[in-house]
């Protein structure tokens, strides 16, 4: 399983591509932070009323949520993940001669639940690497205010189970769909569980539906107190995950069989 995951890794450091996608990234959330800081304290100033605006807070809370957007990487990265181990073709003498890892993969002890595993904790700790990053800015908070470290965490436990829920989606989608339909399928479902509660109609707009959410789990951590929205949020990916994951590891071991 370690393995699956260093290789992964390797791969996606090694490519110019997924670089530069991490690196438009960071640039952007760390631009959203700064202007958002010096917009809510310039408008505090104007109002004379910085105590009540909370700039710090309105920062962060604009930086967390976009944050989470981080995360609709992964049933992307998870699906190109599948073409990386597909049958590769090399030029030989005029010739093209298919390579296919999986193939290799069957050779070596590794049984099915480990590659997937492994494959599931590559993609996530590759698009959470990074938050990882970005710890300065959340150091930021010691001196210039903002949330504690405890409401943070909560905010990287519902990042980590988005990012293995949402793998496991795009896994899914990648074995049973081709690249381009697996990437909008797997979008689609995302997009309508995050955005489930902005829905105005019935059943939808059941106040039940907001554990569905994981903006709404962010929101109860960051604006309500005493909240548990969250948690149940959290609970509730964990169980879609540990649902869906038998799935996925009957699929893959259908389409190894067949390579």
């Amino acid at each position: 399983m370690l393995s699956i995951i260093l290789k992964d890794l390797s791969i996606y450091s090694n490519s110019r591509r997924y670089r530069v996608i991490q690196y438009i990234t960071l640039s952007i959330l760390i631009l959203i932070f700064f202007i958002s800081l010096t917009e809510f304290y310039s408008y505090g100033i104007n109002k004379q009323e910085v105590h009540n605006v909370n700039p710090e807070y309105q920062a962060y809370s604009l930086f967390i949520f976009c944050l989470l957007f981080i995360t609709f990487l992964v049933p992307r990265h998870a699906v190109e993940s599948l073409d990386i181990e597909s049958p590769l073709k090399n030029q030989i003498e005029g010739l093209n001669i298919g390579i296919d890892n999986f193939t290799f993969l069957k050779l070596t002890k590794l049984t099915y639940f480990d590659i997937i595993i492994g494959k599931i904790a590559g993609v996530v700790i590759w698009t959470l690497w990074s938050v990882w990053f970005l710890i300065p800015i959340f150091a930021l908070s010691s001196y210039i205010g903002g949330y504690s470290i405890w409401h943070m965490a909560k905010c990287g436990i519902i990042l980590t189970i988005n990012g293995v829920l949402f793998s496991i989606i795009g896994y899914i989608c990648g074995l049973y769909f081709s690249t381009a339909t697996a990437k909008g399928v797997s979008y689609g479902i995302i997009l309508f569980l995050t955005l489930t509660p902005t829905l105005p109609f019935f059943p939808f707009n059941i106040e039940v539906f907001d554990m569905v959410s994981s903006l709404t789990g962010l929101s109860s951590i960051l604006y309500t107190n005493g909240s548990y929205i969250w948690l149940y949020n959290s609970g509730l990916y964990l169980i879609l995950s540990l649902l869906l994951f038998p799935f996925l590891l009957l699929l893959f071991r259908k389409q190894l069989s067949i390579t």
